[in-house]
């Protein structure tokens, strides 16, 4: 196992507690493969996890943020962009490409149900963490590199998730990256979400009034009866 010198990554004692974390957040079944031309599985978590590639958050909850850079230098793109070290970087070793997971304290649910502002914060920092790290805007985090994996240089940082205000403070940008219901340009990570639940809502909003007027009874009309 290689440790980076320096400033962070570089304290092999956060390993269990890293691994321990990453598997107790696991989906029950989630998705995995060890070839991505082959197309992905599903399968149980003590099965999946010994695949190269994993779904690493459970459906509608994000517990990690997860970036995709794609240059030799990639496992120390946060120090470049000038952010805190995330809690575990997945390195290729033939090319350098590399996925970075931030743990969050407090996972945020995504379901259309759920509360809509912790959602749109989420999206903003991820979106504004995307760009100060030139991360591919088209990696979605549904699968990462498998840090338990042998075919990964695996670095372990952080040993504990941050906080959304903790990280919003590490971006001097965020307000520009905040979801708005006009804007239409939000297209990638989870400002898809945020974009899909807006369109939506509004269809939903016009099919419900367009059932009250055609079904229910004019005013005044019940107490006639």
């Amino acid at each position: 196992m290689l440790y980076f010198e320096g400033r962070g990554l570089s304290a092999p004692e956060n390993q269990p507690a890293q691994l321990e974390l990453f598997e107790r957040r696991l989906p029950t079944r989630p998705y995995c493969t060890d070839r991505l031309e082959s197309g992905l599985k599903i399968r149980p978590a003590k099965t999946a996890v010994r695949r190269r590639y994993i779904q690493a958050d459970p459906p509608w909850l994000r517990a990690w943020l997860i970036f995709d850079v794609d240059r030799p230098t990639a496992a120390m793109a946060w120090d470049e962009a000038f952010l805190p070290e995330p809690a575990w970087v997945s390195q290729n070793p033939v090319n350098g490409h590399a996925h970075l997971a931030y743990g969050l304290d407090a996972p945020v649910l995504l379901g259309m149900h759920d509360r809509d502002r912790p959602k749109r914060y989420l999206a903003a920092v991820e979106r504004a963490m995307r760009e100060q790290m030139t991360a591919d805007p088209g990696y979605s985090g549904l699968i990462t590199k498998n840090p338990p994996h042998k075919d990964w240089r695996v670095f372990w940082g952080a040993a504990e998730g941050y906080d959304l205000g903790y990280l919003a403070e590490w971006l001097p940008d965020l307000n520009k990256h905040k979801p708005r219901q006009a804007k239409a340009v939000e297209r990638e990570g989870l400002g898809r979400n945020v974009s899909t639940f807006d369109h939506l809502r509004f269809h939903a909003y016009r099919e419900v009034r367009l059932w009250r007027d055609t079904t229910l009874p004019p005013p005044g009309h019940l107490g006639k009866l």
